[in-house]
């Protein structure tokens, strides 16, 4: 498949960290449905900073389409795949911190896991998204 993205962007893509883009990407690979067809192009920010630099370049190009991503436990694809940059928030980008009775996590914290980790502090108010299968920054948003 070949890529359809404008060659500026795919320039300014290429230059960021080692690793973190990857075109023409079976959607099916990245969806718990293992449906969908091909991304155009995937950003997998490694860091603060990478995502920033990201999100910074793909709004130089507003025509192409761009869409931030968790797991996809809760997205369906479509056959047609996606002409356009997703940016998947991940494991890279999974901090969570407490201090005192406050709970501050990236976007890519595995809800589960922050749900426990407050439990095990005996923190209470979140006990609901325990069994909930995705990120902190899809459950904010959604």
């Amino acid at each position: 498949m070949k890529i359809s993205l404008p060659s500026a962007l795919v320039d300014k893509l290429n230059n960021l960290q080692e690793d973190v883009v990857s075109y023409c990407v079976p959607l099916s690979e990245l969806s718990y449905w293992k449906i969908g067809g091909i991304a155009q192009c995937v950003v997998e920010p490694n860091s603060i900073e990478c995502l920033q630099d990201a999100l910074k370049i793909t709004s130089e190009f507003p025509e192409v389409a761009k869409l931030i991503i968790g797991d996809c436990s809760n997205l369906l694809f479509d056959d047609e795949g996606f002409n356009g940059v997703l940016i998947k928030i991940g494991n890279e980008l999974s901090k969570i911190t407490f201090h005192g009775d406050e709970v501050y996590c990236e976007a890519g914290a595995w809800v589960p896991e922050v749900a426990y980790h407050s439990y095990r502090r005996e923190l209470s108010g979140i006990e609901h998204i325990c069994g909930i299968p995705g990120r902190i920054g899809g459950l904010v948003y959604m």
